[in-house]
């Protein structure tokens, strides 16, 4: 079997370009953001035969950890979970389309941890009723509706 060699980056434009008809608009949309903002800056420099279970996988890791384009800090598991599923569907269609032997990717997702949540006490809860109470924006039957 030859080798195919055509770049990820170019696959993903030709993949795009079909789905525009198959799907809404919005998915589409998003589709073009994580692909332009975080899939081809990291992925589209290899051939699409090249993108195996561990290229992707430190890839997963990578986002995970240091992937917002801020460079602060990661990306949420959700988003790259998103990511992924872009990734493999487009490269599902690449082998199917090529003529490519199945690939099976299991990847592993970093536990992201619980963020902490600030409860108000009692006397915060209090303080900001009776605030939005005597404001001048205050609204007496959405008071009413929250406490039906």
């Amino acid at each position: 079997m030859s080798r195919i060699c055509i770049y990820y980056r170019d696959w993903l434009e030709q993949w795009m370009n079909r789905k525009k008809g198959c799907v809404k608009e919005s998915t589409s949309a998003n589709y073009s953001v994580a692909v332009v903002n975080h899939i081809a800056p990291c992925l589209g420099h290899y051939f699409i035969e090249e993108i195996t279970e561990e290229v992707l996988q430190e890839t997963v890791l990578y986002w995970m950890y240091q992937g917002r384009l801020d460079g602060q800090s990661g990306l949420s598991q959700k988003t790259v979970k998103d990511l992924v599923v872009i990734v493999k569907s487009s490269l599902r269609a690449a082998r199917k389309h090529y003529h490519l032997p199945d690939a099976p990717m299991e990847l592993y997702y970093p536990s992201s941890g619980q963020r902490s949540i600030a409860v108000l006490t009692p006397q915060q809860q209090e303080h900001l009723v009776q605030a939005v109470l005597h404001s001048r924006h205050f609204s007496q039957p959405l008071y009413r509706a929250a406490h039906w």
